[in-house]
């Protein structure tokens, strides 16, 4: 580091100012009149240039500026900047817009704007499957991807699956990025991905009255945190986990340290939860990025200089004689280089904004698809009709009263239990039922029935009790299958009075009918009872075997075999009766 920040280390006097612009690496024009670059490198950002030359000859009616091939679109710009010709290169990209203006009072104008290859990743959004990856991994091969260079610290944790949905490949990396607890950084093709470090050597002491130009700078006691924590479901140990963030240490700029800072509003504990199973690596990765995120955003400020190409995005700078509360080393999180007229001008973003960005910028895809507005949650939804599926897909007709509560709505899909050729559940709804309805994607066209819904008009058949032993399905025709986990038991009847009853109290199958015909299987064996006649009949054969085998007949017993009959034993045969005949 240069310490005396009195003076910038510059490669020659700054008395005058150049610039060179290198076209698909051809030097452009010099003829050329260029009124003023601005060129952005920020943190998480896509360095941009902009070029303003004045253009256009209203006497001849045309734009010579533009005309000419070297800022065409898909041009490769390079710029460098520097004094009395000694420079360095600040900008490579390529040219994104190219566009003109004219003034009513005769002036007019050439406005390029130009971008890094880097670019390529904030187009179409994608959708994609990650299977055991670590983070660093997926960064890496997105940003290979387009054809950039990829600097990628690594991360530790192994990731069963990582999901990209209908994202950017630009802002899918940037959400992962600040998961891991780093930044990005782009320069000339080149995306590099790595923790900040505030406690590196400061790059260069700038002085406040001498080489610091414009200066401004707040301490923020809201973005400070006490501590963080983070939390998921465990499904495995049906229990919450917990992790608490580690605060990062860096060096503290200014007299007044973050923990005071968070003394003043923050909570003991800031808090976030994710409702899904997450490793507890990616949670303490999350808690320590919410607590770094804070710690960078403790002071924030921005500063000028004359242009200098010393210092870069990522670096440290000093700060002197800017008063006891801000001086020391700042962490540079953006520059920008203003040329106009000859005149170069830094301009340095202090500090890291603490808002992650999915809170500043929205990743998704519109729901919907964008083609309509789209419908967010679950509604409730009322049948008005079970059949008659124009397309034959097997929907229903639902109406949504919170859009008309008199006409016959969309049709639906049904979600159920089980669907598939030939086979699946079937319990399709009633007219005028109260369901539930969810959209595919958003798009209100699109419904899918996702339930059915009791309530104190549409009272369930079976009450509600603090046991909760009992559940089942009645039909509309009283048909029930119930079961009770109090004995257990098992129950399936119809409303005629026609019941299987499987119950473990008991030790009973009892299978009755209204008729009073009983079969009870219980531990004392199977009883048939009947209030009339039993009759069995087989086109093959009946055979019965036991240790023994007793018929009675309270009136008369008949045995007759059409084709013969025979009784035979092993031991004594009797037949005994007040008169027996044979033959």
């Amino acid at each position: 580091m240069n310490a005396d920040g009195h003076i910038l280390p510059q490669p020659a006097a700054v008395d005058l100012s150049t610039v060179t612009i290198l076209s698909n690496g051809e030097e452009i024009d010099l003829t050329l009149h260029l009124i003023s670059i601005t060129i952005t490198h920020e943190v998480n950002r896509i360095p941009t240039a902009k070029l303003v030359f004045a253009d256009g000859d209203v006497s001849k009616q045309t734009f010579a500026a533009s005309n000419k091939d070297t800022f065409a679109p898909g041009a490769e710009i390079e710029i460098q900047c520097g004094y009395h010709s000694q420079e360095e290169t600040l900008f490579k990209g390529l040219v994104i817009r190219h566009g003109l203006k004219s003034k009513s009072e005769g002036s007019s104008f050439l406005t390029v704007v130009c971008k890094d290859l880097a670019v390529k990743m904030t187009i179409g959004h994608n959708s994609q499957y990650f299977y055991d990856s670590k983070d660093s991994d997926v960064l890496e091969e997105l940003i290979k991807k387009h054809g950039l260079t990829a600097d990628v610290a690594a991360t530790s944790e192994t990731h069963e699956s990582i999901v990209q949905y209908l994202s950017t490949d630009w802002d899918f990396l940037l959400m992962r990025a600040e998961m891991a607890g780093m930044l990005v950084f782009v320069a000339g093709g080149t995306v590099t991905i790595k923790k900040p470090d505030p406690s590196q050597a400061a790059k260069q002491a700038f002085v406040y009255g001498s080489t610091i130009l414009d200066f401004e700078a707040e301490l923020d006691a809201e973005q400070q945190y006490q501590a963080t924590s983070t939390a998921g479901w465990d499904q495995s140990s049906q229990k919450l986990v917990k992790v608490e963030g580690a605060d990062p240490g860096y060096p503290e700029q200014g007299n007044v340290s973050a923990s005071d800072l968070a003394a003043v509003v923050a909570p003991k504990d800031y808090h976030l939860h994710h409702t899904g199973k997450i490793t507890e690596g990616e949670l303490q990765s999350w808690g320590d990025s919410l607590m770094a995120r804070s710690r960078l955003a403790k002071i924030r400020g921005r500063m000028t200089s004359q242009g200098f190409a010393g210092v870069g995005v990522g670096d440290v700078v000093e700060l002197q004689d800017v008063g006891e509360r801000f001086g020391g080393n700042a962490y540079v999180s953006a520059i920008r280089h203003d040329i106009t007229q000859g005149n170069w001008i830094s301009h340095y973003q202090l500090g890291v904004d603490p808002k992650w960005f999915n809170r500043k910028v929205k990743a998704e895809a519109p729901l919907a698809g964008g083609m309509l507005p789209s419908v967010e949650g679950l509604h409730i939804g009322v049948v008005t009709s079970i059949d008659g599926d124009p397309e034959g897909d097997n929907r229903i007709r639902v109406r949504l009263p919170t859009i008309n509560e008199s006409e016959d709505g969309i049709w639906t899909r049904i979600c159920t239990l089980d669907a598939g050729p030939e086979r699946g559940t079937v319990y399709r709804p009633e007219i005028d039922d109260e369901v539930i309805v969810g959209f595919l994607y958003g798009d209100p066209r699109q419904a899918v029935m996702l339930g059915m819904l009791h309530s104190s008009k549409n009272a369930p058949p079976i009450a509600p009790a603090a046991d909760n032993n009992q559940k089942g399905y009645q039909s509309r025709a009283k048909t029930q299958l119930y079961f009770d986990d109090g004995k257990p038991a098992c129950h399936l009847s119809l409303d005629s009075g026609r019941i299987i009853e499987m119950d473990d109290e008991a030790g009973t199958i009892v299978c009755k009918d209204p008729d009073g015909n009983t079969i009870t299987l219980d531990s004392s064996g199977i009883t048939l009872e009947s209030p009339k006649d039993i009759t069995l009949k087989a086109q093959g054969d009946i055979k019965m075997e036991a240790i023994n085998i007793e018929a009675k007949a309270s009136a008369q017993f008949k045995a007759d075999g059409g084709a013969g009959s025979e009784l035979t034993s092993g031991a004594v045969t009797t037949v005994k009766g007040a008169t027996v005949m044979i033959n």
